[in-house]
């Protein structure tokens, strides 16, 4: 087994992986592990890789590489191995180790290196190609990647052989100008110089790379070409082995697939039948209690409204691009909103049942890609980040109205004297007549009360003396204003906050969670102690925030462990809408529960278990009496034990194996109904 492993910087930070960069390699089955590729010269680090290939005899492996986090030395190297250990490096297109950082032969005037991605012939061992990323100076402080090169070897990668016929989309960009995120290249299964390669769209050549063919079309302009509509941003080709008409592509919308593949014009298919991959960036569920009426933004696929019913009301997409935050007014539910990336906002007068109007779309510009905001449904106003990832317009938010038919305002100054964006911002529901008041989280880990928000009124900094210098995902305010929510998306920080004195003392609540992102945290409209979050790995919830021993569990049923960005609570009914960022939305009920007098239900059962950690061999202790439910749950919410108590007249002892199942963490809970005892049981 090869695994590639790479680290990388985000907002200036290295996040070092470990133990390092390179390519790892296991021959007892992943038992364990050995980084095999050489250093970059002149570093103490390993080439990062960015892909791998085995050529068709399986005689020989290839790796290509991309840029380590801390600098931009060792990408857009070609290298091979015959043993998969020792290895010969291929750098003429790149100097590994040159202080301008430049790619030989490239189109680009600004032409740093970057990853590289492979494809190996089936019908010729000998024959390979190698897309390569090049950079260019955007001038906001990013580098973006273009495809500068394509390169073909006849001899098994000890030669390359420049293509300089890179197909365009336009004068100024290739086929591929999203290629740190979209490249892909594939060969022809019976024929080495047929080969495919796609960036926003598809491309063939017949002649080994002498020209090109455009064979998708992501924005068709004729019948013809939408016989041909594929969906953008190309993530892999693959044929039917041995079948070069068979060809399945696999795109940002899903997966499509042609029987037509030597075709001059194929004709491609979508295969997304059942197959739910949307990702969800944000939610909104209508007011009413009962109605199964929602929205949601997008990846790439635009704001989608969900009406249960036929075809075309399921899954009616109301603005297009990149979906960001969506709102439902509370008050007049026909009023909804919709975003795409910076603050482009649209408002929409919306009856299900009867028509569908847009008021009024305006590009507001400001703030990050998936911009924070919250709309406040009193005063028909969006509060908005105002500020970009650069620091440019720090410390200021967007106020935007909705006036009749017309959204209009703009950016105002907060004094808040931060240098990074806003990363979250909730309106305080009970905020009262004539009033707005706000709490804005930011990306380094500030959070901030601001009343009167519409004309920026006082300003109260709540940031707790031990919160980490992280990203603020979300905020949940209690109907008193004094219990407050809050949660952080980065790994290897503490991630769940909860005060309930107004920010004067804070609690970390963490206890038994993974370490991963928190997404997005709500309270119970009706019992502030009971919080649902949105996670890396799905929903958990807690039936006491503020218990002396606070145990999440997963809540995934149905859903899976997928990543969940937003959760949106209806207080009218108590339903939950989700919004998955892969699996597409899903809904569930939530009720309050409880737990009455000072002891909570966590205390209120005595049991042991020991030895705590072990390797899979314990012993529980329950109480005389106790009768119940005892059950265990691993790190993704899957049952693996489960008992019925029966009750005795003295203290019961049970012995559990858990030996054969993984190392980790487990969940063990003891109780009956809503009486239960939940801890931590470590596997070693």
């Amino acid at each position: 087994i090869y695994a590639g492993v790479v680290s990388g910087i985000y907002k200036g930070k290295l996040h070092e992986s470990e133990p390092g960069d390179g390519l790892y390699r296991s021959s007892d089955g992943g038992q364990s592990w050995e980084q095999v590729l050489p250093q970059i010269p002149g570093t103490d680090r390993a080439y990062a890789p960015s892909d791998i290939a085995l050529s068709s005899d399986g005689q020989r492996i290839f790796v290509g590489t991309t840029y380590h986090g801390e600098d931009r030395h060792g990408a857009s190297c070609l290298m091979f191995s015959d043993d998969g250990l020792d290895w010969t490096v291929n750098s003429n297109y790149y100097d590994a180790i040159s202080s301008d950082l430049t790619i030989k032969n490239s189109q680009r005037v600004f032409n740093f290196p970057g990853r590289v991605v492979l494809a190996t012939a089936p019908s010729d061992p000998d024959r390979l190609y190698a897309l390569i990323s090049t950079g260019y100076d955007r001038g906001d402080g990013f580098i973006g990647y273009d495809c500068g090169l394509i390169l073909q070897s006849n001899d098994k990668g000890e030669s390359w052989i420049d293509r300089p016929n890179i197909p365009m989309r336009d004068q100024f960009n290739t086929f591929a100008y999203l290629s740190w995120h979209a490249l892909a290249a594939s060969v022809d299964p019976v024929d080495p110089d047929v080969v495919w390669i796609g960036g926003l769209d598809v491309w063939r050549s017949v002649d080994a790379g002498d020209n090109w063919q455009q064979m998708t079309f992501w924005a068709p302009g004729s019948e013809e070409q939408g016989a041909r509509y594929v969906h953008a941003d190309i993530h892999q080709i693959m044929f039917w082995p041995g079948n070069p008409s068979s060809m399945y592509i696999a795109t940002d919308g899903g997966v499509f697939e042609s029987n037509q593949a030597q075709s001059d014009s194929p004709v491609f298919n979508e295969r997304n039948f059942q197959y739910n991959t949307l990702q969800y960036y944000s939610c909104a569920i209508h007011p009413e209690a009962g109605t199964d009426y929602y929205l949601g933004g997008l990846q790439d696929n635009g704001t989608l409204m969900y009406l249960p019913g036929e075809v075309p009301n399921r899954n009616f997409r109301i603005s297009g691009g990149d979906g960001a935050y969506c709102f439902i007014d509370k008050n007049e539910p026909n009023i909804q909103y919709t975003t795409i990336y910076y603050t482009w906002i649209s408002a929409f007068d919306i009856d299900p049942q009867d028509h569908f109007r847009g008021i009024h779309g305006q590009n507001f510009n400001i703030g990050t890609f998936i911009n924070p905001m919250d709309y406040d449904y009193q005063y028909n106003v969006i509060y908005a980040n105002g500020a970009h990832f650069t620091g440019f317009n720090a410390n200021t938010i967007g106020v935007i109205r909705l006036v009749g038919d017309r959204l209009s305002g703009g950016l105002k100054d907060v004094p808040t004297n931060i240098n990074v964006p806003f990363s979250a911002i909730k309106w305080y529901e009970e905020s009262g007549d004539n009033a707005s008041t706000i709490y804005m989280g930011s990306e380094s880990g500030q959070l901030f009360r601001l009343t009167d928000a519409v004309i920026i009124g006082d300003l109260t900094e709540l940031t707790g003396d031990d919160f980490p210098a992280a990203y603020i995902s979300s905020i949940d305010i209690g109907p008193a204003e004094d219990t407050l929510l809050v949660t952080f998306s980065n790994y290897g920080v503490p991630s769940v906050w909860v005060t309930a004195n107004g920010g004067d003392d804070w609690l970390n609540v963490d206890t038994n969670l993974p370490d991963m992102p928190v997404r997005w945290g709500i309270l119970h409209p009706m019992n502030s102690k009971q919080v649902m979050l949105a996670t890396e790995t799905g929903v958990w919830t807690t039936m006491d925030a503020f218990a002396q021993n606070v145990v999440w569990t997963p809540a995934t049923d149905g859903m899976g462990n997928v990543r969940v960005d937003m959760l949106q609570v209806r207080s009218a009914d108590n339903t939950v809408l989700a919004a998955s960022h892969g699996r597409g939305l899903f809904t569930t009920g939530w009720d309050a529960s409880f737990i009455s007098g000072t002891e909570s239900v966590e205390t209120a059962i005595d049991i042991k278990a020991y030895p705590n950690p072990s390797q899979g061999l314990f012993t529980v202790d329950l109480p005389a009496g106790l009768e119940g439910h005892m059950e265990i749950l691993d790190i993704q919410g899957r049952l693996v034990y489960e008992r019925q108590i029966v009750p005795s007249s003295g203290q019961q002892q049970v012995s559990i194996d858990l030996s054969r199942q993984p190392r980790g963490i487990y969940t063990l809970r003891v109780g009956k109904g809503q009486q239960f005892r939940s801890f931590r049981i470590m596997v070693q």
